[in-house]
């Protein structure tokens, strides 16, 4: 409970449509974050990296991604702040409009430290794992 309300209120108040409000958004940035990324990492990496090694490359690989994701991510969170169900051009124009081009990179520098430490940690993880296990040779 939170506030007194419970789960079953939330979903009996709240639209179910709206629980996916923004999830066109988040798809178009995962796509970009993701080619990127993961280009970048097979680019950097070797047969012969360590866990140590996997967490650097991973970490340098995800901050031109996070750079590049980063107007998607604030466009993504207006979306769900003013139009749940919807956004189109002329909202994102709009919003250009009002605020300027440095609106869309707000939160860039905070995503550029956060996203490659997980990223970093979650490959140098994969990899313990998978070589501790044998469930995959080396990456």
């Amino acid at each position: 409970q939170l506030n007194g309300l419970t789960m079953r209120d939330c979903f009996r108040t709240v639209p179910w449509r709206s629980f996916y409000s923004g999830s066109t958004w988040c798809f178009i940035r995962d796509i970009k974050f993701n080619g990127l990324f993961f280009y970048l990492q097979h680019k950097l990496s070797s047969k012969t990296d360590t866990t140590f090694d996997k967490f650097w490359k991973g970490a340098i690989s995800a901050i031109p991604a996070a750079i590049i994701a980063t107007p998607t991510d604030t466009i993504r969170t207006f979306a769900i702040m003013k139009y749940p169900n919807h956004t189109t051009v002329k909202d994102i124009k709009e919003l250009y409009n009002k605020h300027g081009l440095k609106y869309f990179m707000s939160g860039g520098i905070l995503r550029m430290v956060r996203i490659p430490i997980y990223m970093g940690s979650f490959l140098a993880v994969y990899n313990l794992l998978g070589t501790s296990f044998s469930l995959t040779s080396k990456l």
